[in-house]
């Protein structure tokens, strides 16, 4: 199995245990996965989420010194970044703005 192949099963797996956990999509607790359907999220200045983001067709901001310890998938919608990603990056559609301040970890 090539490098592709399992970068897309992995994304995919993300995606279904994204899609069962249906976490609430606020911040206050800061760890497990999120999925941002129909409205936006903000990960805020110093913030820390232990977990990955789905975004489908919304908007979703990483403050400045924020912190995702893993991945962030974008179907659609838009990523505006200024903080720390610790995984990978992947936009199919959509738009990723990256600040002078945002560092990916992984692959984008």
């Amino acid at each position: 199995m090539n490098k592709l192949n399992l970068k897309i099963l992995l994304l995919l797996l993300i995606l279904i245990i994204s899609l069962c956990s249906f976490a609430d999509v606020t911040a206050a607790t800061n760890t497990g996965n999120k999925v941002v359907f129909g409205s936006d999220y903000e990960l805020g200045n110093g913030d820390t989420l232990d977990g990955n983001i789905v975004i489908f067709g919304s908007k979703t901001d990483l403050s400045k010194n924020s912190t995702v310890n893993g991945d962030i998938v974008l179907f659609g919608g838009g990523l505006q970044m200024e903080g720390t990603v610790n995984g990978d990056v992947v936009a199919f559609g959509g738009s990723v703005k990256m600040k002078s301040t945002s560092v990916i970890n992984g692959d984008f």
